[in-house]
């Protein structure tokens, strides 16, 4: 047996943004930004190859060298297009408090209309200890402490497109009519109108430390993540072999995964021109799924 695979494939994308930015100090106190923005991507391939199994007359690459009944062809066609929406405030009060708000609205054409688009907002604070006067007074060996936490939504759309609509195979000899095999249409899975981008629920918390004139650093992040809607292929699990489709991919699947992640560094000048910077980080998570 031998196998000959012509094929052509090409691909073209682009990809688009734009940003604003205003930045205004008020009284040598407050510091302000505020960034907003837009962006989008388009990508867009095609694919057209052809099999032939089992070479009748040796040492020929053209088709009709092969059996014509092992002749296998394959198309492929895909489009995406993804358009973004964002936008920034950054609030600073004398070095020691920070806000930190950001808000996205994305949409991707992985979705049928009416679920295409989904907001996404997070906010962080920031406040450094170590410029308090009752700090700097009292404690002397540790020059930079600060504490920060954050929270918000983030969403995911990487997920085969179109599930949306309807899906179908070509078979081109899986029907059988008058004892001869005919070629036909399978439906590949059964479509979800409704499906749409999955979410997680982010917070994090930590402290950022340097002591004894920054010679030693040390970071400690707590984390607790809560994923929901998130797409979930497990109903085809409990759909018969003999269905002739896959189940539909479905918004339902909840998962929990927390943990904490450490830094240590150490940092020394050994000579004018020669500096010692030394850094090692870890951690430890767990996860668990509560839902599919």
């Amino acid at each position: 047996n031998s196998l000959y695979e012509p094929g052509l494939s090409r691909a073209n994308s682009y990809q688009g943004f734009l940003t604003l930015q205003y930045k205004k100090t008020i009284a040598d106190k407050h510091n302000i930004t505020v960034l907003g923005g837009a962006e989008q991507s388009k990508n867009n391939s095609e694919a057209l190859g052809v099999r032939w199994i089992n070479q009748v007359l040796p040492g020929l690459d053209d088709f009709w060298a092969f059996e014509p009944s092992t002749t296998t062809p394959s198309r492929a066609i895909g489009l995406g297009v993804r358009r973004s929406f964002f936008a920034r405030l950054n609030y600073d009060y004398l070095g020691k408090y920070s806000l930190d708000a950001v808000t996205r609205a994305d949409a991707s054409s992985n979705f049928a209309l009416g679920k295409v688009w989904g907001v996404f907002p997070s906010v962080g604070l920031g406040w450094v200890v170590s410029k308090e006067n009752f700090f700097k007074d009292n404690i002397q060996f540790i020059n930079y402490f600060k504490l920060r936490a954050s929270y918000g939504i983030v969403g995911n759309s990487s997920i085969d497109a179109w599930l949306w609509k309807e899906r179908y195979k070509v078979d081109v000899s899986g029907y059988l009519y008058n004892n001869t095999l005919q070629g036909g249409l399978n439906p590949e899975r059964i479509p979800n109108p409704d499906i749409s981008w999955e979410s997680k629920r982010t917070f994090n918390a930590g402290l950022e430390m340097a002591m004894w004139r920054d010679k030693i650093t040390l970071g400690i992040d707590v984390f607790q993540n809560r994923g929901y809607d998130m797409f979930d292929k497990g109903a085809n699990d409990g759909y018969p072999a003999f269905a002739g489709f896959e189940a539909p991919v479905v918004n339902y699947m909840e998962r929990y995964n927390w943990g904490s992640e450490f830094t240590i560094g150490y940092r020394a000048n050994l000579a004018k021109d020669l500096r010692l910077n030394v850094s090692t980080n870890f951690g430890f998570g767990n996860s668990i799924t509560t839902r599919m």
